[in-house]
Formats: C-alpha cells, sequence, structure tokens
C-alpha cells in the first residue's frame, strides 16, 4: 500500500499524468468538472485504468474539496506503482 500526494487540474482538454511538480505531489489533469464530487470519481475511474488496478484499491482519505489530495493506493508497492506511471 502507498499513499500518494496528487494536485488535480479539473476542467483540462486531456486527461494527463503530468509528472512530479515536487518531490512529492504528482500533478495530474483531469476532463472532469470540479462539481458535487464527480472529479474525485472520475480521477479513482481514470488512475484505475491507467495503472491497470481495480478502482477499490483506491481512496481519496484527504482532501476530497480540494485541489491537492491524498491517495491511498492499496495491493501495490511503490516500485510497481512507479514503474506503471506513465510519465
Amino acid at each position: 500500500m502507498i499513499k500518494l500526494q496528487v494536485k488535480i487540474m479539473p476542467n483540462a482538454r486531456q486527461d494527463k499524468i503530468c509528472g512530479y511538480i515536487e518531490k512529492d505531489l504528482l500533478k495530474i489533469k483531469i476532463k472532469a468538472k470540479p462539481v458535487d464530487g464527480k472529479a474525485n470519481e472520475y480521477l479513482i475511474k481514470y488512475l484505475s485504468k491507467e495503472l491497470d488496478i481495480p478502482k477499490s484499491n483506491i481512496a481519496i482519505i484527504k482532501g476530497k474539496t480540494s485541489r491537492i489530495k491524498v491517495l491511498e493506493i492499496s495491493n501495490i508497492g511503490k516500485k510497481e506503482f512507479i514503474e506503471k506511471l506513465p510519465i
């Protein structure tokens, strides 16, 4: 299990994992609008697809209404996560 801090840029033209903008802050652009939790749901769905893991393995544990969030991703190690990142 890993904990991951991400900065979300909602309402983007395309979905993209941009890379680390600080030591432990991953920037992710998503198409979803930040309305009624839709961006959070979309983020989990997008990361699930990109990392090829079930959506149930990804949880937002902090920052549900903020652009900076802390995610908990279970059943994956840091090394495996880095290898799967499409950056």
